[in-house]
Protein backbone atom coordinates (compact mmCIF):
# COMPACT_ATOMS: atom_id res chain seq x y z
CA UNK A 1 0.00 0.00 0.00
CA UNK A 2 1.58 3.51 -0.97
CA UNK A 3 2.28 5.43 1.54
CA UNK A 4 -0.05 9.12 1.77
CA UNK A 5 2.01 12.25 1.70
CA UNK A 6 0.99 15.05 4.00
CA UNK A 7 1.66 18.50 5.43
CA UNK A 8 4.60 18.17 8.05
CA UNK A 9 2.22 19.73 11.03
CA UNK A 10 -0.64 16.97 10.24
CA UNK A 11 2.16 14.42 10.13
CA UNK A 12 3.03 15.36 13.59
CA UNK A 13 -0.53 15.43 14.95
CA UNK A 14 -1.12 12.00 14.19
CA UNK A 15 1.73 10.76 15.70
CA UNK A 16 0.98 12.73 19.08
CA UNK A 17 -2.77 11.58 18.57
CA UNK A 18 -1.50 7.72 18.36
CA UNK A 19 1.20 7.61 21.15
CA UNK A 20 -1.47 9.46 23.26
CA UNK A 21 -3.77 6.95 22.57
CA UNK A 22 -1.26 3.97 23.17
CA UNK A 23 0.07 5.56 26.46
CA UNK A 24 -2.98 5.86 27.82
CA UNK A 25 -3.99 2.34 26.51
CA UNK A 26 -0.79 0.68 27.51
CA UNK A 27 1.56 3.08 29.57
CA UNK A 28 4.39 5.07 27.94
CA UNK A 29 7.24 2.26 28.84
CA UNK A 30 5.59 -0.33 27.29
CA UNK A 31 4.92 1.71 23.89
CA UNK A 32 7.92 1.46 21.84
CA UNK A 33 8.22 4.46 18.84
CA UNK A 34 7.70 1.24 16.45
CA UNK A 35 4.42 1.03 17.61
CA UNK A 36 3.25 4.27 17.29
CA UNK A 37 4.24 4.47 13.56
CA UNK A 38 2.92 1.18 13.20
CA UNK A 39 -0.46 2.77 14.08
CA UNK A 40 0.12 6.09 12.19
CA UNK A 41 1.36 3.90 9.10
CA UNK A 42 4.53 5.29 8.61
CA UNK A 43 7.99 4.41 8.28
CA UNK A 44 9.98 4.75 11.80
CA UNK A 45 12.42 7.60 9.68
CA UNK A 46 9.52 9.83 9.74
CA UNK A 47 9.00 9.94 13.91
CA UNK A 48 12.44 10.68 13.83
CA UNK A 49 11.96 13.83 11.32
CA UNK A 50 9.51 15.05 14.26
CA UNK A 51 10.77 14.12 17.32
CA UNK A 52 14.78 13.67 18.08
CA UNK A 53 13.60 10.94 20.75
CA UNK A 54 11.00 9.03 22.55
CA UNK A 55 11.36 11.19 25.78
CA UNK A 56 11.03 14.69 23.09
CA UNK A 57 7.47 12.60 22.13
CA UNK A 58 6.95 12.31 25.27
CA UNK A 59 7.31 16.07 26.76
CA UNK A 60 5.20 17.07 23.33
CA UNK A 61 2.28 14.88 24.89
CA UNK A 62 2.58 16.15 28.00
CA UNK A 63 2.63 19.80 26.39
CA UNK A 64 -0.74 18.50 24.18
CA UNK A 65 -2.66 17.50 27.89
CA UNK A 66 -1.56 20.69 29.39
CA UNK A 67 -1.70 24.13 26.74
CA UNK A 68 -5.20 24.10 26.87
CA UNK A 69 -6.38 24.55 30.28
CA UNK A 70 -3.10 26.88 31.00
CA UNK A 71 -4.47 28.59 28.40
CA UNK A 72 -7.68 28.83 29.73
CA UNK A 73 -6.21 29.89 32.87
CA UNK A 74 -4.58 32.68 31.36
CA UNK A 75 -7.22 34.16 29.62
CA UNK A 76 -9.51 33.94 32.97
CA UNK A 77 -6.91 35.28 35.02
CA UNK A 78 -5.92 38.27 32.87
CA UNK A 79 -9.62 39.46 32.25
CA UNK A 80 -9.37 42.73 33.88
CA UNK A 81 -12.99 43.55 33.23
CA UNK A 82 -13.68 41.10 35.91
CA UNK A 83 -12.53 41.75 39.82
CA UNK A 84 -9.62 39.95 41.40
CA UNK A 85 -11.78 37.83 43.69
CA UNK A 86 -14.39 36.90 41.02
CA UNK A 87 -11.26 36.01 38.85
CA UNK A 88 -9.92 33.33 41.29
CA UNK A 89 -13.18 31.94 41.37
CA UNK A 90 -13.91 31.55 37.52
CA UNK A 91 -10.00 30.37 37.93
CA UNK A 92 -10.45 27.71 40.53
CA UNK A 93 -13.92 26.53 38.55
CA UNK A 94 -12.82 26.35 35.46
CA UNK A 95 -9.83 24.29 36.51
CA UNK A 96 -12.12 21.80 38.20
CA UNK A 97 -14.62 21.75 35.75
CA UNK A 98 -11.78 20.27 33.63
CA UNK A 99 -10.44 17.99 36.07
CA UNK A 100 -14.12 16.47 36.14
CA UNK A 101 -14.43 16.11 32.51
CA UNK A 102 -11.07 14.02 32.18
CA UNK A 103 -11.68 11.07 34.04
CA UNK A 104 -10.85 8.96 30.75
CA UNK A 105 -7.39 10.32 30.35
CA UNK A 106 -6.76 10.52 33.80
CA UNK A 107 -7.44 7.05 34.57
CA UNK A 108 -4.66 7.14 31.88
CA UNK A 109 -2.58 8.60 32.98
CA UNK A 110 -2.03 6.94 36.50
CA UNK A 111 -1.94 3.46 34.88
CA UNK A 112 1.10 1.58 35.74
CA UNK A 113 4.34 2.40 33.33
CA UNK A 114 3.42 5.92 32.62
CA UNK A 115 4.94 7.09 35.47
CA UNK A 116 7.49 9.54 33.68
CA UNK A 117 4.07 10.78 31.80
CA UNK A 118 2.67 11.83 34.95
CA UNK A 119 5.24 13.27 36.17
CA UNK A 120 6.03 15.42 33.46
CA UNK A 121 2.43 16.54 33.32
CA UNK A 122 2.04 17.41 37.06
CA UNK A 123 5.29 19.67 36.16
CA UNK A 124 4.29 21.17 32.91
CA UNK A 125 0.56 22.22 34.66
CA UNK A 126 2.51 23.41 37.58
CA UNK A 127 4.66 25.90 35.15
CA UNK A 128 1.94 26.39 33.37
CA UNK A 129 -0.28 27.33 36.11
CA UNK A 130 1.52 29.15 38.92
CA UNK A 131 2.65 32.25 36.82
CA UNK A 132 -0.50 33.82 36.13
CA UNK A 133 -2.60 32.83 39.31
CA UNK A 134 0.61 33.81 41.05
CA UNK A 135 -0.09 37.17 39.08
CA UNK A 136 -3.93 37.81 39.33
CA UNK A 137 -3.39 37.20 43.56
CA UNK A 138 -0.79 39.80 43.56
CA UNK A 139 -2.52 41.88 41.80
CA UNK A 140 -5.65 41.42 43.92
CA UNK A 141 -3.01 41.85 47.02
CA UNK A 142 -2.21 45.03 45.46
CA UNK A 143 -5.66 46.31 45.49
CA UNK A 144 -6.75 45.08 48.66
CA UNK A 145 -9.23 42.91 47.15
CA UNK A 146 -7.45 39.82 48.47
CA UNK A 147 -4.95 38.84 51.53
CA UNK A 148 -2.60 35.91 51.03
CA UNK A 149 0.54 36.43 51.99
CA UNK A 150 3.25 34.74 51.21
CA UNK A 151 1.51 34.25 47.66
CA UNK A 152 3.69 32.03 46.30
CA UNK A 153 3.72 29.83 48.68
CA UNK A 154 -0.13 30.19 48.81
CA UNK A 155 -0.71 30.05 45.35
CA UNK A 156 1.74 26.52 45.21
CA UNK A 157 -0.39 24.91 48.90
CA UNK A 158 -3.73 26.18 46.44
CA UNK A 159 -2.24 24.02 43.41
CA UNK A 160 -0.92 20.88 45.88
CA UNK A 161 -4.72 20.55 46.97
CA UNK A 162 -5.73 21.26 43.16
CA UNK A 163 -3.34 18.07 42.41
CA UNK A 164 -5.01 15.88 45.45
CA UNK A 165 -8.12 16.76 43.65
CA UNK A 166 -7.30 15.51 40.20
CA UNK A 167 -5.36 12.21 42.07
CA UNK A 168 -9.00 11.36 43.41
CA UNK A 169 -10.96 11.76 40.62
CA UNK A 170 -8.31 9.75 38.19
CA UNK A 171 -8.86 7.50 40.69
CA UNK A 172 -12.18 6.83 40.76
CA UNK A 173 -13.89 9.50 43.26
CA UNK A 174 -17.67 8.88 44.25
CA UNK A 175 -19.69 11.63 43.36
CA UNK A 176 -20.72 12.55 46.24
CA UNK A 177 -16.96 12.34 47.76
CA UNK A 178 -15.89 15.06 44.88
CA UNK A 179 -18.44 16.89 45.66
CA UNK A 180 -17.49 17.50 48.92
CA UNK A 181 -13.56 17.85 48.15
CA UNK A 182 -14.74 20.63 45.56
CA UNK A 183 -16.63 22.46 48.24
CA UNK A 184 -13.92 21.95 50.40
CA UNK A 185 -10.98 22.96 48.08
CA UNK A 186 -13.30 26.36 46.97
CA UNK A 187 -13.38 26.80 50.92
CA UNK A 188 -9.82 26.69 51.35
CA UNK A 189 -9.22 28.74 48.32
CA UNK A 190 -11.26 31.89 49.80
CA UNK A 191 -10.33 31.38 53.17
CA UNK A 192 -6.57 30.83 52.21
CA UNK A 193 -6.49 34.11 49.30
CA UNK A 194 -8.68 36.07 51.93
CA UNK A 195 -11.78 36.02 49.33
CA UNK A 196 -15.01 37.92 51.05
Amino acid sequence: MPRTSKAPEVRRQELLDAALELFLEQGADATAVSHIVRKVGVAQGTFYYHFASKDELVDAVAERLTAPLGQLVVTLAADADVPAPQRVQHVLNAMLDVIASSQGHLEGLIRAGNEGLHQKVGDAMRARLQPPIEALVAQGQDEGSLDAEPVPETVELLLTAIAHFTRTQAHGGQPDRMTRLRQALEQLAARGLGIH
